[in-house]
């Protein structure tokens, strides 16, 4: 039986890499008369820019699916100052001394963040820092491994579509997740 899939896109690259697989598998199922995405099969993007670049190049992926990291902020002042609140002196619970050596200084990228890192590793970084623990990204996160456990039924019946051999009683495996970055950017790095 197929497998439930998670692909999260990280940066710029990785989120166009992620859009690149999910048009290709949709092309793929619908040459085999499937008209429709399994949810299981999850494709989510977290970029810094607040809307999807490079959409001559690949479909995108739809709005609930996209994350951005800006999160509101305007200038890399407001997420510094809300990253330093966070993580205040004195909180043992807080990683304050962690992030004191590689923060930017917020004037060497006078940018609105949310058009971009710039492919300057510690702006995506200190986002992905302040943004990744935020209740929309884990809630989005947490959908997609309930949605992968629970699309046991339409796996069977893709798989079935498919020619795939499937033993009675084969349970739905784990997820397999997979994280496409890049090692040059600033958000995927």
């Amino acid at each position: 039986m197929l497998a439930p899939v998670i692909i999260v896109g990280c940066g710029g690259s990785g989120v166009l890499s992620a859009r690149f697989i999910r048009d290709e598998v949709k092309a793929r199922l619908i040459a085999r008369g499937i008209e429709k995405i399994p949810d299981a099969w999850q494709y989510i993007g977290i970029d810094t820019v607040r809307v999807q670049a490079d959409l001559d190049q690949a479909s995108p992926l739809p709005a609930a699916d996209f994350l951005s990291l800006a999160a509101g902020m305007s200038s890399m002042h407001n997420v510094d100052e809300a990253l330093i609140a966070r993580n205040a002196v004195g909180n043992p619970n807080a990683g304050y001394e962690e992030l004191i050596g590689w923060r930017p200084d917020p004037d060497f990228f006078p940018n609105d963040p949310g058009l971009g890192a710039g492919k300057y590793r510690a702006i995506g970084r200190e986002l992905g820092t302040f943004s990744l623990n935020s209740p929309r990204v884990k809630e989005r996160l947490e959908a997609a491994i309930n949605a992968s456990r629970t699309g046991g039924p339409e796996l069977i019946r893709i798989s079935k579509a498919l020619d795939a051999q499937i033993q009675e009683g084969t349970e739905v495996a784990p997820p397999i997740i997979i994280v496409i970055g890049s090692s040059a950017g600033g958000t995927g790095a």
